[in-house]
Parts: structure tokens; sequence; C-alpha cells
């Protein structure tokens, strides 16, 4: 039952449609409004952090304080040609897991109208990193219901061997009882017959008494001729 219910989860959040939406926000960083660019996962917190941590190690390595990361010399390609200064801050909201990062750097300028193909490469970015999420989270998903999966064929396989024994024993026991029901109708005929014996033998035993009877009389009489001799 646990595993049915594991694979029906597997199959609901398999069913439910994950969008990745990459939009302007703004986050307080050291006591300041800065504008950047965010989406929300709905996935878990510790796995999309060690996503983006590797991610930003990719740019030029980090370093982090209470959930807010910087990277000093990030050197993403489809963004600028020489390494900027990145901002980033991973925080678990009610809707989901939000990764927010910006471009703190004045050679790099995170803006829609001035940096068009900048603030583009920018949040498809963010959105490819979502989407690769959501890709590996779903493929740990297949994995998960292919073993449930494989679990439940052997059980199928196993309570259809189970069947064919079960059928195997009932054609066995019908055969039993059709032999046991013959060697009942055998034992009642034998044992008609021998009640018949055992009443010819006793009619036997009778003549064989009064045949004994006889003899011991016809030897009593040859005794007695000697005390008849003179």
């Amino acid at each position: 039952m646990k595993k049915l219910i594991i694979a029906l989860s597997i199959s609901y959040s398999c069913i439910h449609a994950q969008k990745v939406l990459v939009s302007e926000t703004v986050e307080i960083i050291a006591e300041k409004n800065i504008l950047g660019l965010s989406t929300t996962l709905e996935l878990d917190e510790d796995l999309v952090r060690d996503a983006w941590e590797k991610k930003m190690k990719e740019w030029g390595g980090y370093k982090s304080k209470s959930k807010i990361y910087t990277c000093e010399k990030a050197f993403i390609p489809s963004i600028a040609n020489a390494p900027f200064r990145v901002i980033s801050k991973v925080a678990t909201t009610k809707k989901g897991v939000v990764v927010w990062y910006t471009f703190e750097d004045s050679t790099v300028v995170l803006n829609a109208t001035s940096s068009p193909k900048t603030y583009t490469n920018a949040t498809k970015l963010l959105h490819d990193f979502g989407l690769e999420q959501y890709i590996f989270d779903i493929n740990n998903q297949i994995k998960d219901a292919e073993k449930v999966l494989s679990t439940t064929v052997k059980e199928q396989e196993k309570m259809i061997s189970k069947g064919e024994d079960i059928k195997s024993s009932m054609a066995d026991n019908r055969s039993e009882k059709v032999k046991l029901e013959q060697k009942l109708k055998d034992n009642e005929k034998e044992f008609v017959q021998l009640k018949a014996d055992s009443e010819a033998n006793l009619i036997n035993q009778k003549t064989a008494n009064e045949n004994v009877e006889k003899m011991k009389r016809a030897v009593e009489v040859v005794r007695s001729k000697i005390s008849k001799v003179e």
C-alpha cells in the first residue's frame, strides 16, 4: 500500500505542469533596495541551493553570508566578455524556492531598456537554470517510479507464480480426493467381503468344533476297548 501511495504521488507531481517564469524583483541587500531577476521553483531548497552554488562556482567562485552570495569576478560569456560582480540570493517562500540575482558592476547593466541583449541573456540564463532543475527533479521522479514499477512487477510475478502453485495444489488435492474416494469404495467392498468371510468362518468354526467333539468321543470309544480285553 505504501509503495502504491508513493507511485501515485510521483504520477501526480509528473502530471502537474511546472513552468519557469523569470521576473524583475527587488531584494534588500545591505539595507539597499536592489533590482534584479528572480524565478520561483517548486522544489526542495537544499537541492536548488546546491545547484545554484555549483553554477556560481562555474562562473568563478563565490562568498556567502546570510543566504547572500557574492561572486566578485564572475565570467559569464553570454553576459559580458570580461569578469563582473554578481550578487545572488536563494530563499524559501510559501510559493517555493526563490532564486534571485543581479549584476553590480559599472560595465554590466541589468536594464531591459538600456541593455536589452544583456537583460535577455540574463533572463534566459536564469530560465535555463530553473528548467534544468525541473528536468533533473523529473528524471529523479522517473527513476523512483521505475523502481516502484520494478518492485510492483516482481510482486505481480510473485502473485502469478503463487496462483499457479495454488492451481497445481488444487489439482493435486482433487486427484488425491478421487483416489481417496476410490479407496473408500474399495475399502467398503473389502469390509463387506471380510464380514462375509467372518460369518463363514464362524460356521466353519462351529463345524470344526463339532468334528473335534466327535473325534474325542471316538477316541474314548477306542480306549474303552482296552478294558474289555480278557
